[in-house]
């Protein structure tokens, strides 16, 4: 009877232990994997001296968590974005500075921007793209 029951809970500690691993098998290995999460969007931002620094500037897609903070020179990169269009929106200091309308993100590919310049206009009160 005691080998009965060894046997009985031997069995089914592998059958467990092959279900279970089988699973972890089938997971993706990151998010970039999952078809929800599949492209990443990188660019440069310059600002004119008027408005300082091109460091520290705030890149994201408004009523999501996507966002990015540029580099030493502008440059900035939003990992594993939903596929889809979107306009971007652009802030330094908490301050709109601009937006970067109808950027493309298509799956598991790297959706380049290139370099958006924002300065004031003339009247000094507004900002245009350059």
């Amino acid at each position: 009877m005691k080998k009965s029951f060894f046997y009985k809970g031997l069995f089914l500690m592998l059958l467990v232990l092959g279900i279970g691993s089988q699973t972890i098998a089938d997971a993706p290995s990151s998010n970039y994997d999952n078809p929800v999460y599949t492209g990443d969007i990188v660019g440069q931002i310059n600002t004119c001296l008027v408005l300082g620094s091109s460091e520290g500037v705030r890149v994201y897609i408004p009523g999501s968590s996507f966002e990015a903070i540029t580099g030493s020179v502008g440059n900035f990169k939003m990992s594993h974005v939903q596929s889809g269009t979107y306009n971007l929106v652009v802030t330094q200091d908490g301050h709109n500075i601009g937006s970067i309308p109808n950027v493309t993100v298509m799956p598991k590919q790297i959706s380049d921007i290139g370099t958006v310049t924002l300065c004031l206009n003339n009247e000094g009160d507004s900002l245009q793209k350059r």
